[in-house]
């Protein structure tokens, strides 16, 4: 049973994952891995300031969220394995990029 909360991630060995919404669906014991993601909107707070050069060689603390959700199941489970950590780690490379002008 997949909450309305939540996209199910049904996978097995010999083809490519199949993402479900809420409702009741069926799998087969053994040969089908189910992994839960959430649907809700979700947040990334880093935990201390980054500090950011300015072009003026000023140098700023920067305190940043990100809110995020996860919009395609499918490929946000090939592109992470359905691990919710490294989404993380990379939405927060990206946000440092983006204060460092890279």
């Amino acid at each position: 049973m997949v909450d309305q909360r939540q996209y199910a991630s049904c996978s097995s060995s010999a083809r490519s994952p199949s993402a479900f919404g809420a409702g009741l669906k069926f799998k087969i014991p053994l040969i089908q891995n189910v992994v839960y993601l959430d649907r809700r909107i979700l947040t990334i707070d880093t935990p201390q300031a980054d500090r950011v050069q300015t072009s003026e060689k000023k140098n700023l603390l920067v305190d940043s969220f990100v809110k995020w959700r996860i919009a395609d199941p499918r490929r946000y489970y090939v592109s992470f394995q359905g691990m919710e950590r490294a989404a993380e780690e990379r939405i927060n490379s990206l946000v440092r990029d983006a204060l460092n002008g890279r």
